[in-house]
């Protein structure tokens, strides 16, 4: 604080002593008119700035409300899309034992052609021993008597077990066709009912998860910054309502110091206390500005002698 006092003596003349007098009465009574007034601005200011940070909290915890909901809704889409996903696999998982089925059954397949085969080549030999027994018996009776009828008996015979293994495999390659063919027919229709049924569905699911999980995806972002702009908004209203709060605290001191100032003089002496505080309050980029000019307080006194003068002095107080 910085004090610039000047004092200036005046002819003991009791007209001007009297005009001294109620010019400082005049200024005693405008002083005391114009003190209210500053600390119920600066009250209201407060309640203001109070209000507007209760709103500001009550707009972060529905916010906060909002984002729960939504992540609980999140959390049961997430459930969903997992059974979802298991069903899916399920059904992968019966496709993949219908490809098992088909692999066995060619496998099948391949065991009964090597069958036939076989059989094919031990019905041959047979047919050979056959031959070769039928002709060393005609060699032994080739003398005999009914040897013609050996040689029927025998052609008889050979065409007998030939018709019936060209009928056996005949029909045993029928029979292994049709199962094929009926086996083949199956497992195309069910591969192909299959897929048909899967492939939309898993499409459709796919699809609709991914825009329900960018619409989260964006509403969560949303929500975030909505909460970084309300922390900072809170950040802004707690910094005017502290510098509200300092500027009420340092304005009744100054009136406390100006009653004392006013009401502490010794009694011998008279006098009569001027004070005025200029508060110029300016909007800068969205932001309130307080400025207290210097005040200065004029002092009337009376001495001993009779004689009037003033003391003018300043302070400066930095908010």
């Amino acid at each position: 604080m910085e004090f610039v006092g000047r004092e200036e003596d005046f002819d003991p003349v009791a007209q001007q002593l009297a005009s001294s007098e109620d010019e400082g009465r005049a200024d005693e009574n405008e002083a005391a008119d114009q003190r209210p007034v500053e600390p119920e601005v600066t009250v209201i200011q407060i309640l203001l700035a109070s209000r507007s940070n209760t709103k500001t909290v009550l707009d972060i915890d529905n916010a906060k409300l909002a984002s729960e909901d939504f992540k609980m809704n999140y959390a049961k889409e997430q459930a969903m899309r997992m059974a979802v996903e298991a069903d899916i696999s399920g059904l992968r998982r019966v496709l993949d034992d219908m490809n098992l089925g088909r692999s066995d059954l060619e496998m099948q397949y391949e065991g009964l052609k090597d069958e036939l085969i076989m059989l094919k080549r031990s019905h041959q030999v047979e047919i050979a021993l056959v031959k070769t027994h039928v002709g060393s018996q005609v060699n032994v009776s080739v003398d005999a008597a009914p040897s013609q009828d050996l040689n029927a008996a025998m052609t008889e015979i050979r065409k007998h077990y030939e018709s019936v293994a060209i009928k056996n495999r005949k029909e045993l390659e029928a029979w292994y066709q049709g199962k094929l063919a009926t086996v083949e027919i199956e497992v195309m229709t069910n591969n192909e009912q299959l897929k048909s049924s899967l492939e939309p569905t898993l499409a459709d699911t796919q699809k609709r998860y991914s825009a329900q999980l960018a619409g989260l995806q964006s509403m969560v972002t949303s929500l975030e910054l909505q909460l970084s702009q309300l922390h900072a908004n809170i950040a802004h209203n707690k910094q005017e309502y502290d510098m509200f709060l300092n500027l009420k605290t340092r304005l009744e001191l100054e009136i406390a110091e100006n009653r004392r100032l006013l009401d502490g003089e010794d009694d011998s002496s008279t006098q009569g206390v001027t004070k005025m505080i200029t508060v110029t309050q300016t909007i800068v980029d969205g932001k309130v500005m307080v400025l207290l000019t210097e005040p200065s307080i004029k002092i009337m006194w009376l001495n001993e002698n009779g004689l009037c003068g003033f003391t003018c002095f300043r302070y400066m107080n930095a908010l």
